[in-house]
């Protein structure tokens, strides 16, 4: 039946055993108890019957607010079942997939009426369709679902105390309680109601709707809003400097880690290879980890593996290769019988020499003469007036124009001196000046 006033007074139903209300608000007079009682208000909200004549009895009047109405208005008499209340569950909250957010963090929520516990919860989930919508929760410790065909038991402290039912189109279920079921076992259960999107969010915004209901079917309802993530490894590391001088103290710096993680997770890193134990981690460096000498005549290049972790989850490994670099040792005297290229008898300052291969030579706190010699070596004089000397022949276009080509890494102009040998530069004024130069007594060259 429709409308906001409806009036059966004198009215008789012969072969229907139910008449619905249809809409909200409604006031239905009748002037029979036996029709009252086959109206069906449980549908809608603040549903009102006016018995113009018969007299209710309470277990009549206990039918009629079962059967959805609100209020009961005989003569002057006037009796009101409230909707339950629930408070104290609210709010918006955040969760990562494999985790669970509770739903009443304070643990203050409460649901209340007038008639003692209620006869039903609904929650309903927004989103496709779930076929178990209880499997996107936890429950608290006291509480247990049993598993049937299609409904499920709520168990409390072992105990059936509800029916889990999944409504039609499988958005919510609807848990009907049993006469086992208490207020505090009702609220308990609330308190401690957590979602959990498993080990993959379907739906990253999720409204949670939980309603709960008298016999009558009035209701208190509150939405909860929880926002859903995927958790993302973090991507392959990438390394940035891959090479380290043999013989390097512990905590060496090899190079620099990477990895981005798209939940902006923060990231730490380990090694799974560290190269016989030669290497390891010093935040998002890769460090010498002088626990195992890095000899260059032992090997000239180690193997490591790294992993990127964001706090719960390793993303996918990158193996790196580490280049060790020689090192040529300080040699003092210089040998009586000179290398190639030349090295002729000099006054007593620290001399380095180099070899035909890629040299990494260093100074120390003297003054210091470093012949990088053949290859292409990196000199590094340190402290002190250091001369860097030039006397190996640079390539050419028959062979290879990069050999021999030599970096300074520390090149003090106010100090440091650079020594050509002029046997190897095809330039006329270094040619004239070297005619009365030796290592010995070098010539100041102003200009090529």
């Amino acid at each position: 039946m429709t409308g906001s006033n409806i009036d059966l007074s004198g009215k008789t139903l012969t072969g229907i055993n139910s008449l619905s209300i249809a809409d909200d608000n409604a006031s239905v007079t009748v002037s029979s108890l036996s029709l009252a009682l086959k109206l069906d208000a449980l549908e809608r909200q603040e549903e009102t019957i006016v018995l113009n004549g018969p007299v209710s009895t309470p277990a009549s009047r206990a039918d009629l607010h079962n059967q959805g109405f609100d209020r009961i208005v005989e003569g002057s008499n006037i009796w009101i079942d409230a909707a339950p209340t629930l408070t104290g569950l609210t709010g918006r909250f955040h969760v990562r997939e494999g985790e669970s957010v509770r739903l009443d963090p304070e643990g203050d929520a409460f649901i209340s009426d007038a008639e003692g516990p209620i006869a039903y919860l609904d929650i309903d989930l927004s989103g496709n369709g779930y076929y178990y919508v209880m499997s996107n929760f936890e429950l608290g410790e006291n509480f247990t679902l049993l598993d049937h065909s299609s409904d499920q038991t709520l168990l409390y402290k072992n105990s059936a105390i509800a029916m889990v039912s999944r409504k039609f189109g499988g958005d919510g279920v609807r848990i009907i309680f049993n006469q086992s079921a208490t207020v505090d076992m009702i609220n308990e259960f609330v308190k401690n109601l957590a979602y959990a999107p498993g080990d993959f969010v379907y739906e990253e915004n999720v409204i949670v709707t939980i309603t709960a209901r008298d016999k009558g079917h009035r209701k208190a309802e509150t939405v909860l809003y929880v926002t859903a993530e995927n958790n993302w490894t973090p991507t392959k590391p990438t390394l940035k400097g891959n090479s380290v001088a043999e013989n390097s103290a512990a905590g060496t710096v090899v190079g620099t880690l990477n990895a981005t993680d798209a939940n902006g997770d923060p990231i730490t890193y380990r090694l799974t290879n560290n190269a016989g134990g030669r290497f390891s981690i010093d935040n998002d460096k890769l460090v010498v980890s002088g626990n195992v000498p890095i000899d260059y005549e032992q090997s000239t290049t180690h193997t490591v593996t790294v992993v990127a972790n964001d706090g719960e989850q390793d993303g996918l490994p990158s193996t790196f290769t580490i280049s060790v670099l020689n090192v040529v040792e300080n040699t003092d005297p210089v040998p009586n019988v000179p290398t190639i290229p030349t090295v002729p008898t000099v006054p007593a300052e620290n001399r380095t020499l180099g070899t035909k291969g890629k040299d990494v030579l260093v100074g120390t706190t003297m003054k210091d003469i470093l012949y990088g010699g053949l290859g292409n070596d990196t000199l590094t004089g340190g402290q002190g007036k250091d001369s860097f000397v030039f006397n190996a022949k640079l390539g050419t276009a028959k062979t290879d124009r990069k050999v021999n080509f030599d970096t300074i890494t520390d090149f003090d102009v106010t100090a440091d001196s650079i020594w050509l040998d002029d046997k190897i530069f095809n330039n006329k004024a270094l040619k004239l000046l070297g005619k009365t130069a030796s290592e010995a007594n070098p010539k100041k060259l102003n200009r090529l």
